[in-house]
């Protein structure tokens, strides 16, 4: 089974407090390596669901971010809404 890369294309200027966490709970997954593109989507899904979750519950108020899914040549990207977008990509030969 192909190992996929976790990469973070691209972060915007947080304009709020609950972007900027998501941005820092996302961020350190940056050059990770999943075994499967399933396992690559959940270590991306599980801190974004557990950070919107807990400032839902501390009574956050701003507006949470879309989270969109999209294909691409040669793997996927996942978009937080004018917070953070990742890319994941198959592995083609490991060193």
């Amino acid at each position: 089974m192909k190992k996929h890369f976790i990469k973070v294309a691209q972060t915007y200027s947080p304009k709020n407090k609950l972007a900027e966490v998501i941005i820092k709970s996302l961020s350190i997954l940056d050059g990770t390596l999943a075994p499967s593109k399933e396992a690559a989507i959940k270590a991306i899904d599980k801190p974004f669901m557990e950070t919107v979750g807990t400032y839902i519950k501390m009574g956050g108020r701003a507006a949470l971010p879309n989270r969109s899914q999209y294909d691409f040549n040669d793997g996927i990207g996942i978009s937080i809404e004018d917070t953070i977008i990742i890319n994941v990509f198959e592995v083609k030969q490991e060193l």
